[in-house]
């Protein structure tokens, strides 16, 4: 290969000279020719490249938004319930998300019936405690109303007897928390 200047234009030259048969053969090929075909080809592919990559780009973010809707509908009717709201979700989806909102249905089922076991516990533990609460106010008035030494004492003896119903089944609910809260019946956790 060589270069070379033929009427003011550059030109690569490869010659290929076989001396036996006396034969010399020699191609050329006109630098700003291939120069000029280099740059079209450029031309040809970015540009085409340039145009459509955005054009591509959109297509892409409007077919990811456009398959996330379902996703951000359900975001939305998640934001707007109250948090005390746990009635099934009834929006319609895309079957591929259809399992998102019944997992999230059993969730709020589940939930439902936790809020509700709990609220009959304290109701529950409410009525129990008030039920010796007042019988040892009622023999504490009893104790101090007398003045007999026999009905004082019986009268101190049930207070007694009502405090430790009343311990044990403060103990009772305590263990119950302990156990809601997943902690050890006899740790020394504070709930």
């Amino acid at each position: 290969f060589s270069d070379k200047i033929i009427n003011g234009d550059v030109w690569r030259v490869y010659v290929i000279e076989d001396a036996a048969k006396g034969v010399r053969v020699m191609v050329g090929d006109r630098l700003s020719l291939r120069d000029r075909l280099v740059r079209e080809l450029l031309v040809g592919l970015v540009l085409p490249t340039l145009v459509m990559l955005p054009l591509f780009a959109g297509l892409i973010w409007l077919s990811i938004r456009r398959g996330l809707a379902p996703l951000s509908h359900i975001a939305d009717a998640l934001k707007s319930r109250p948090a005390d709201d746990f009635e099934p979700m009834t929006i319609r989806v895309v079957d591929e998300v259809r399992p998102l909102t019944e997992a999230l249905n059993h969730l709020f089922g589940r939930l439902d019936d936790a809020i509700r076991h709990e609220r009959d516990i304290t109701a529950f533990a409410a009525h129990e405690l008030r039920t010796p609460l007042a019988g040892i106010r009622t023999q504490a008035q009893i104790a101090q109303a007398t003045d007999e030494t026999e009905t004082r004492k019986a009268a101190l003896d049930r207070i007694v007897h009502g405090v430790d119903r009343t311990a044990r089944l403060v103990g009772q609910l305590l263990a119950l928390a302990k156990l809601d809260a997943g902690v050890e019946p006899g740790s020394t956790a504070e709930l």
